[in-house]
């Protein structure tokens, strides 16, 4: 018969097999006899231990202690043992090894762990061993499975880097260069680059001789690629500057790389940004605008406004809040931001200037203002005043515009001198003739300097109209001037004595003449009209005088009136005439 060797029998060395016959006699009584035999077992067991625990990366050595052992009653000649996953060294004895029953061989087997060891997760190995027995039949024996874990540290490095160093325009674009490496120890998979600010473009795989191919889905990045651990893959991407980007002096902008290791569960990421500064040139500019239509392009009266159109606009690359426009001498009215047609009006009014707002780049803010004109500004002859705008900046440094407008005057400097008196008759030299004589600035602009002469009469004192307090005593001819603004008058006082001239004549003839200084230092003056003459006739004033004629006749006698008589004596006898006559 024949019999399936068990590993129990070759773990026991050796076999014992009994065999039993059994027959019937004549008188069919059983008859039994037994025999039994003990057969020697050839046997060879292996087994199999790592020497290390674990390993991390590809090229660690994953060693294993190999033994053979003659698990059998016989000797094994020619035992050799092999691992078709792992080099075996190192053994002892050495190989091909004769080994009695009981006696064994401990060899060293070396694997080196490869990529997929580590994506695996771990190593699996088993070893053989095999030899002849005295039979010359081959006795073989395998190990269990041993096993060295493979530590897995999956990781992704992503960088990007900017073409451009600056942007300073909205649509200006940003180029980048996104470069996603495996920077662990296993496969990921599924690689994807997504840029939720940035548009992704084709990626490439730089171990691969060409590119992966177009991105799908747009900024979502590529579809899936897979990286060994030191492969990499670059990206294109794309930004378009947006306002925002500019105000804030900015734009940082992050890719993130997503993948999956193998025999993992959970995605591995990474992120990679890059920063690129805007170059922020805040600007305003304002202009100002006269919006009067003036005879011959000037003001000639106090009773005049000028008014003006304040244009503020942002023409640089950045918001710039709270802007406002001021001018010390004029009144800020209503303003208008990018006005058109139907645009509302904003802002307050208000000497100040108006509520502050916000101007994009483009953007304008016109504001009305206004400036009564003064007598300084017709006496300087122009009225300049200069606008300035405010604001501040998202960033950088801001220079304050200026706009200024020069207008100028209608200067009519004139003066109109009157002469009075309410003397008459008076019929004796000696006697004092009194004249009132009233200057008036009837011009638009102020007189400096003005006196009053009159070469045939003595000046007194003057006093001011407006206001009443006299300018005191002139002693003569002026020789200290007085102010006089449009309207206003002084009154001064003159006498003349009549002479025996005046009195012949029959009548006095006088005219003061009014003297002053324009604001460019140029003369005014006027001759004296008499009370009742048109304006302009430049009549003398005159006044009549009482003529008397008279004559006296004396004759006279002498006495012994003698030639040779020296003691004579002469009398007067008659009587006196007289007449009068008058031419009037």
């Amino acid at each position: 018969g024949t019999y399936s060797v068990l590993a129990t029998d070759i773990a026991a060395g050796s076999i014992l097999n009994t065999a039993t016959a059994t027959a019937k006699d004549p008188s069919s009584n059983t008859i039994t006899n037994t025999g039994s035999t003990t057969v020697q077992v050839a046997g060879l067991s292996v087994t199999k231990t790592p020497k290390v625990a674990s390993v991390s990366a590809v090229g660690d050595d994953a060693t294993f202690t190999v033994t053979a052992a003659n698990s059998g009653t016989v000797t094994l000649t020619n035992v050799t043992l092999s691992d078709a996953n792992a080099t075996i060294t190192g053994c002892t004895p050495s190989t091909p090894a004769t080994l009695a029953a009981g006696e064994s061989v401990v060899c060293t087997a070396t694997h080196v762990t490869t990529q997929a060891d580590l994506n695996a997760g771990h190593i699996d190995n088993t070893a053989s061993a095999s030899g002849k027995d005295p039979n010359n039949a081959t006795i073989s024996g395998t190990s269990s499975t041993a096993t060295v874990l493979a530590t897995q540290s999956p990781s992704l490095k992503t960088t990007k880097t900017a073409t451009e160093s600056s942007y300073s325009a909205v649509g200006d674009t940003i180029h980048y260069t996104i470069s996603v490496t495996n920077s662990g120890n296993v496969t990921v998979n599924g690689i994807t680059v997504s840029g939720p600010q940035a548009t992704v473009g084709t990626c490439t795989k730089d171990a691969a001789s060409g590119p992966i191919g177009p991105i799908s889905g747009g900024a979502t990045g590529p579809a899936g690629i897979d990286l060994a651990p030191g492969e990499s893959l670059t990206c294109a991407a794309t930004y378009s500057v947006t306002q925002a980007d500019l105000d804030g002096g900015s734009f940082k902008n992050t890719a993130t790389a997503s993948g999956t290791p193998t025999q993992g569960t959970s995605p591995v990421t990474a992120d990679g940004s890059a920063t690129v500064n805007a170059t922020q040139l805040p600007a305003l500019s304002l202009t100002k605008v006269l919006t009067d239509t003036l005879t011959n392009s000037k003001f000639d009266s106090t009773s005049q406004t000028l008014h003006y159109d304040l244009t503020l606009t942002n023409t640089g690359n950045v918001t710039i809040s709270d802007v406002s426009i001021t001018d010390p001498t004029a009144t800020i009215g209503t303003c208008v931001k990018n006005p058109t047609p139907s645009a509302p009006e904003f802002g307050a009014t208000g000497a100040t200037g108006p509520a502050p707002i916000d101007l994009a780049p483009g953007d304008t803010l016109v504001c009305a203002a206004s400036h009564a004109v003064t007598l300084a500004d017709l006496n300087a002859g122009s009225y300049t005043n200069t606008a300035t705008g405010h604001g501040t900046p998202a960033g950088g440094s801001l220079t304050e515009p200026t706009a200024s407008k020069t207008v100028y005057a209608d200067q009519k400097p004139s003066l109109t001198i009157a002469k009075t008196t309410t003397a008459t008759g008076y019929s004796t030299a000696g006697r004092t003739l009194t004249y009132s004589i009233k200057v008036t600035n009837n011009g638009n602009v102020t007189i400096t300097s003005t006196t009053v002469t009159d070469s045939t009469a003595t000046m007194g004192s003057c006093t001011k109209d407006v206001p009443t307090a006299p300018v005191g005593p002139l002693g003569g001819p002026l020789s200290v001037g007085i102010i006089l603004a449009p309207g206003e008058s002084m009154t001064c006082s003159a006498t003349h004595i009549v002479t025996q001239a005046d009195l012949d004549a029959g009548h006095v003839e006088n005219q003061a003449v009014g003297s002053a200084t324009d604001p460019n230092g140029e003369p005014v003056s006027d001759v004296s009209n008499d009370t009742g003459a048109a304006e302009g006739q430049h009549q003398k004033t005159d006044t009549s005088l009482t003529q008397h004629a008279s004559f006296t006749i004396v004759k006279t006698v002498r006495s012994d009136a003698q030639p040779d008589n020296p003691r004579s004596e002469e009398r007067r006898v008659g009587k006196e005439c007289r007449s009068r006559w008058s031419p009037y």
